[in-house]
């Protein structure tokens, strides 16, 4: 069902809706008139901003999963409130961004793809979306039978929310950050978020189970700048086989 309606009267139930069914390779349905994508983008910030209760599904064929959704509380990215109390206890001075951060975070200025799609169809972007807001939902994908780091993850967003904090705090926008030992992804995702699409987080996570529950996470929360490359770091070169 692609009948517009008014975005005024629309609802997260009737978004909701509307996104399942929504189909642009139907050529039988007009997805792409500008109406109609106006509506798509706006139920999807509409139910993006939806707050619902902490969701839990186990999906899986080989081995059961857990797929938790409208994560919201403990935020995962640190808060401001939090950051300024951090900051007022240990002053810390704003490090001047490298030359390859500094023509990173330039080139971010400029409309990218999704901001020149949504100038086309006349709807507010999703980048412009996601600043006006000061809090967001997230999804995990973790292991069913985890029930050390996925259990902390579940219940906390990460296995320990403090130092996810202490160690955001000393990143700024434009950083790269290496996360050795990536695991399920529980500081992959905030790095990412606190270093911003200007910045890079290389997640590293030998495992191969392991690192397909971090590009999981990644994917899910819809993360643009990690890189997950097949390797493990040590001391010297060699090669292994993982599971």
């Amino acid at each position: 069902n692609n009948d517009t309606g008014g975005l005024a009267n629309l609802t997260v139930e009737s978004c909701r809706e509307f996104l399942l069914n929504a189909n642009g390779a139907d050529q039988s349905v007009p997805f792409h008139e500008p109406a109609v994508m106006q509506k798509y983008a706006a139920c999807g910030s509409m139910v993006w901003d939806a707050e619902a209760p902490r969701g839990l599904n186990v999906v899986g064929q080989h081995w059961p999963i857990f797929l938790i959704t409208n994560f919201w509380d403990p935020p995962i990215l640190l808060p401001q409130e939090v950051e300024q109390e951090m900051l007022s206890s240990s002053p810390r001075q704003q490090r001047p961004p490298t030359p390859m951060a500094a023509a990173a975070l330039e080139a971010m200025q400029r409309p990218g793809v999704t901001e020149q799609l949504h100038g086309t169809i006349g709807s507010d972007s999703w980048e412009g979306h996601r600043r006006s807001r000061d809090r967001a939902p997230h999804a995990f994908v973790l292991p069913f039978y985890d029930t050390n780091i996925g259990h902390w993850m579940k219940q906390h967003g990460s296995m320990n929310p403090l130092q996810s904090y202490e160690m955001q705090s000393i990143l700024q926008p434009g950083d790269t950050v290496i996360d050795v030992g990536a695991n399920l992804g529980c500081y992959t995702l905030p790095f990412a978020e606190r270093v911003g699409a200007a910045g890079k987080v290389i997640a590293v996570e030998p495992f191969r189970w392991l690192r397909q529950i971090v590009a999981s996470n990644v994917a899910i929360n819809g993360l643009s700048n990690v890189w997950l490359p097949p390797v493990g770091l040590g001391a010297a070169r060699a090669r292994f086989e993982a599971r």
